[in-house]
């Protein structure tokens, strides 16, 4: 879990390279970004395979399929204090 933030360059839109900073930098220069942004992510594994253009696979590794049972229970308890926290108004920070 990171709570990225938004440097002060400028916005580039790039469909295939649009990590966290990037999508935060866009989102100022198109009309402002939320009070805070978390990115809950996995990096993936790199399959190097000649037959698969870009070393793309669309599918989940081993590791990240048995990462998805701890996962939950820890992004369900996030979700519930970050409800938690909410001011009394539904105006999130």
């Amino acid at each position: 879990l990171i709570e990225p933030t938004a440097d002060e360059g400028e916005a580039e839109i790039d469909t295939h390279g649009m990590d966290p900073v990037r999508v935060l930098r866009l989102a100022r220069e198109l009309g402002g970004t939320p009070a805070r942004t978390l990115v809950l992510a996995c990096e993936p594994a790199r399959i190097v395979d000649p037959e698969i253009e870009n070393d793309v696979v669309a599918e989940l590794s081993a590791p990240v399929r048995l990462a998805v049972d701890e996962a939950v229970p820890a992004v369900r308890s996030l979700v519930e204090e970050l409800l938690a926290d909410q001011p009394k108004g539904g105006e999130g920070r």
